[in-house]
């Protein structure tokens, strides 16, 4: 699973570049759980090593999530802090984009990112989960993951600002976790009949173990 800690690393590399990532379901969604998830399994789990956290969602997706707050957010004010570079955004409650321009110290305008809120538009926060649709960091994650046919999303909550990818698909029966779909080889096993981990969970501790013997452990948020 190495693999997956080189892609935080480069979004982390893309974000601090710009200087020079989910709860919000329905009850219909909700209720509509498949018969292929083990419920205990559902929720975000952290791993230190990744700097990010596996998030097993209700409709046997996995996505992989990474806290960003460190590098960048939305202060109160909504402005957009990119390590100590602060940019103006606008927002109509659905929308969110932040332009660098001149007056930042660029030769040209630029649109550094552009988000679409996923769900009922809120004019009196920005808070929520978000599509991104456009700008530089949209540009280089769906160059850099063009072989994965899937959205990027942003998770804004006060200061805190995840980014998320979803990975691919999963089935779970209490003992054995499968996964399938393209983003698979990101986990780098061997084929696709090792694509199959062992797992336990033992309060809020999760560890993975693959058909060679290899662990991950992580932490329920």
């Amino acid at each position: 699973m190495k693999k997956l800690l080189a892609i935080l690393l480069s979004c982390t590399a893309l974000a601090a570049a710009m200087t020079g990532c989910g709860d919000g379901k329905t009850d219909s969604e909700s209720e509509s759980k498949s018969s292929d998830i083990d419920e205990a399994l559902i929720g975000r789990w952290y791993n230190e090593d990744l700097g990010g956290s596996f998030c097993f969602e209700e409709d046997n997706t996995v996505v992989l999530s990474a806290d960003y707050s460190s590098i960048m957010y939305f202060d109160e004010d909504q402005n957009f802090i990119v390590s100590t570079v602060t940019f103006d955004s606008e927002y109509d409650g659905t929308t969110l984009s932040v332009t660098m321009d001149e007056d930042d110290g660029a030769d040209e305008e630029m649109l550094l990112l552009e988000v679409e809120r996923i769900g009922d538009a809120d004019e009196d926060s920005i808070d929520g989960e978000y599509t991104l649709v456009g700008g530089d960091l949209y540009d280089e994650l769906t160059s850099t993951f063009s072989e994965i046919d899937a959205d990027f999303t942003m998770t804004i909550d006060g200061e805190l600002l995840y980014l998320n990818l979803q990975i691919c698909e999963y089935k779970a029966d209490g003992e054995t976790v499968e996964f399938t779909g393209e983003g698979v080889e990101f986990f780098e096993f061997e084929s696709e009949e090792d694509a199959i981990c062992e797992y336990e969970i033992d309060g809020d501790t999760l560890t993975l173990t693959e058909n060679s013997g290899s662990t991950l452990e992580l932490t329920k948020q």
